[in-house]
Formats: C-alpha cells, sequence, structure tokens
C-alpha cells in the first residue's frame, strides 16, 4: 500500500477479506505488513520492507496487489506485471480509472471489497492474457531505450558540465511576483467587471423607471 501508507491500519473487515482471499490461492503471497501478531494464512509471508522492483522484475510474479501510487504503476508497469488496484487517496484513483480503461488490470473499491471479489479479480487477471499481453506491450516500449537511465543521467551531468547551465533556466523562474500572480490581469477582469456592472444597474435602475412612474393628476 505504498511507503507511507501502513497495511496494519487497513480496517479489520478488509484486512480479513483480504487474507482469506489469499488462503484461498494456490499461489504464495508476499506483503509489505508491520504487524507481527497477525495470523498469515501458511502461503503468506510478510515484511516490513520489500525491495519492490526486485520482485516485480521476478519472471514468477503474476500480479501486483497496489494502492496505484505513481511509482508502483510506473514500475509494474515497466516490468510488465499486470495490476490490481485497491486506490486510497490522492491521485490513486485517477491512475487505477486510466490503468482499468487500457487493461492493464482491474480496480476494486474498498467499500464492496469481499473474498469472492479478491479471488475472482485475481484469477480474471492470471487466466486472461490480454492483461499480461497489454502491460508486457507497455514494458516493451519502456525498455526500448537506446540507453540506461544511470547513462542518460551520466550524460546529462557531463553535458552541463561542459556547456553550463545558465541557457536550461526556464525563464519563467525571473518573473516578479505580480507577473507570476497574474495580478495586472485581475486587476482589468476586476475593473471592467465593476464597469459592466455598474452600466448594467443603470440601465436597469432607468429602464424600470419608467414602468414604475405615475403621472400626478
Amino acid at each position: 500500500m505504498g511507503s507511507f501508507q501502513n497495511a496494519s491500519r487497513i480496517p479489520q473487515k478488509y484486512r480479513e477479506a483480504l487474507f482469506q482471499a489469499f488462503a484461498r490461492l494456490p499461489h504464495r503471497v508476499l506483503v509489505k505488513f508491520s504487524d507481527d501478531g497477525f495470523d498469515f494464512p501458511p502461503n503468506v509471508r510478510s515484511f516490513s520492507w520489500l525491495p519492490q522492483q526486485d520482485i516485480l522484475g521476478h519472471k514468477s510474479i503474476r500480479v501486483f496487489i497496489t494502492h496505484c501510487g505513481k511509482h508502483s504503476a510506473a514500475e509494474a508497469l515497466y516490468h510488465g506485471v499486470p495490476i490490481l488496484g485497491l486506490p486510497i487517496t490522492f491521485d490513486q484513483p485517477r491512475t487505477c480509472a486510466r490503468m482499468a480503461r487500457r487493461q492493464e488490470g482491474i480496480v476494486l473499491q474498498w467499500e464492496e471489497l469481499t473474498v469472492e471479489t479478491i479471488v475472482n479479480s485475481i484469477y480474471e487477471i492470471i487466466h486472461n492474457r490480454k492483461y499480461r499481453d497489454r502491460v508486457i506491450g507497455v514494458s516493451r516500449r519502456l525498455k526500448a531505450q537506446k540507453e540506461t537511465g544511470l547513462n542518460r543521467a551520466i550524460w546529462w551531468i557531463e553535458y552541463v558540465i561542459d556547456n553550463g547551465k545558465d541557457y536550461l533556466r526556464f525563464s519563467g523562474a525571473e518573473l516578479s511576483l505580480s507577473q507570476y500572480l497574474l495580478l495586472d490581469i485581475l486587476g482589468i477582469i476586476i475593473v471592467l467587471t465593476a464597469v459592466l456592472g455598474g452600466i448594467f444597474i443603470f440601465l436597469a435602475d432607468h429602464s424600470f423607471e419608467k414602468y414604475l412612474y405615475i403621472k400626478p393628476f
């Protein structure tokens, strides 16, 4: 559930649904879980920390159950692992929705979480090749680079050392506070709004006067 989401804080009914579902699987399950006193099923091994990249890169991994944080989703796609998403907050629901729309996995909502939905979703991801084929295609494109990320970072560092960095600086960084906040534009909008509002009120008052005026006898 990410680096700052403690899985031991998951409400008990959802926690029980997850581990009861894991117990039904004929697969081994690795979980990042810090509660040593919890009774795990025999096929589940828990750790307080896991090398996520190394695990996702292992050939035996079939499904990655995640909150769909940006880094976790990107790492799963890079390694070609389908996702079972359980979004919690922030950008995670949007990331999960995009992933589901692209058929890179399945999304479950916590309020609808049951043992059956978890097991069925995992089996659907494992046995329906469209999910695996989709993420493998994405992984292939991501890995189709002429150089590694480390080599690219070294190249850019050497490039800046040789050529300087001043011209790479974003010109917007030199804007004054009034320019950055667009105070001049806001001032024009406020003035125009006030003028148009005053004209409208003036015309409205004078147009109603002729209807409200009663000629004396």
